[in-house]
């Protein structure tokens, strides 16, 4: 961690929970925050305040289109709603979820309002546009063991405890009065799950995260008694990450310390912050993180079946060379960065420090 970046902390933590700093934003500083998308909470981002505002003015437009139908968004304003000033908390899209049988009434309403169905395929969601702001309409949760999009986990129960534990997580939904209107957010229980979920899922199978989402837990453990969520937790085998995540806040974001976490590693906890701020938001500041991860844990064989379906058999190699001047011309016209060497061999570290947070098991 170099100098920048603990000057960076040290703001976040006056930010988050008053405490002292003498540090003053410099442009390295503002540079090393948009990369991490936490600008707007140490500084002046009018951009990026602007788009918090048209974004959570989306989230009571969704209410309103989708009335009569039982949904919640999460992550988006959910996450925001724990900061001290939710408008600060830097947003992107509108993640929503509906019972499956709802799902053909819920696309017609978005589509009749105006937004429009984007193209392209994901395992999890379905997405819309208006405006510039993307409505993701979900049907399943990030990080879900052995799920779509999911954290592999040996565990033969954990997929069942963990849908189990979600099952009500539209019933419970509670509806947030805002000036714009109203938005429906999780309660403090399933949100806590689901950001449990969405950062081990985004560290394990994809760039991994940056500040944002640690701040986000930060913020949410100041507000929320995590502690009377234990027994849940334990039950799906998510508390030893709870306890990880949460002595990361009190040790590098400026969160009281809570006694429940228990004894941690200081060294697993530097290294933890390290690999967070290397990664940056969603991993975008080391190009190749998600690759690197993937070509460590299968063969390009795999990776290229997963990308191409149809890639079997004798048509294998030729979709594997298909994928490797995909790549080039991807390199070629700048939509993609060249992957170095030093990311594929930190994978291995990377996979190691991520085992230690214990995903899954369960200890009754």
């Amino acid at each position: 961690m170099n100098a920048m970046q603990e000057q960076l902390l040290s703001l976040l933590s006056h930010v988050l929970f008053d405490t002292p700093t003498a540090v003053t934003i410099g442009p390295e500083t503002e540079a090393e925050a948009k990369s991490q998308a936490v600008s707007t909470l140490i500084g002046t981002d009018y951009k990026t305040l602007s788009s918090n505002i048209r974004v959570i003015n989306s989230h009571a437009e969704l209410t309103r289109v989708l009335a009569g139908i039982p949904f919640t968004t999460f992550k988006g304003y959910a996450s925001a709603f724990y900061y001290p000033v939710p408008i600060n908390r830097p947003m992107g899209d509108v993640d929503f979820i509906v019972a499956p049988e709802y799902y053909p009434a819920a696309v017609e309403r978005l589509e009749g309002a105006g937004w429009e169905k984007l193209g392209f395929d994901h395992e999890r969601h379905e997405s819309f546009r208006k405006n510039k702001i993307e409505f993701e309409l979900h049907t399943e949760i990030k990080g879900i063991p052995n799920g779509a999009d999911g954290i592999v986990s040996d565990s033969e129960t954990a997929e069942e405890k963990v849908r189990t534990l979600l099952a009500d997580l539209i019933e419970t939904a509670r509806a947030v009065q805002i000036q714009q209107g109203t938005v429906i957010i999780p309660d403090d229980f399933h949100h806590g799950l689901i950001m449990l979920l969405h950062v081990a899922g985004h560290m394990l199978n994809d760039g991994g995260v940056g500040l944002r989402h640690i701040c986000d837990w930060a913020v949410y453990c100041h507000r929320v008694d995590v502690e009377r969520f234990r027994q849940q937790l334990e039950s799906v085998g998510l508390w030893t990450f709870a306890c990880q995540l949460t002595a990361l806040c009190s040790k590098y974001l400026g969160l009281p310390e809570m006694d429940w976490v228990g004894e941690q590693d200081d060294g697993f906890l530097e290294a933890l912050m390290e690999d967070v701020l290397a990664a940056g938001n969603f991993g975008t500041k080391e190009a190749g993180r998600r690759t690197a991860l993937e070509v460590k844990k299968t063969s390009f064989a795999e990776i290229t079946k997963k990308r191409y379906p149809q890639a079997s058999g004798i048509r294998l190699p030729l979709y594997m060379l298909i994928n490797v001047f995909r790549y080039g011309r991807l390199l070629a016209t700048g939509k993609r960065r060249a992957i170095k060497p030093s990311t594929f061999i930190g994978a291995k570290g990377r996979d190691e420090l991520y085992s230690r947070f214990r995903l899954f098991e369960v200890k009754y």
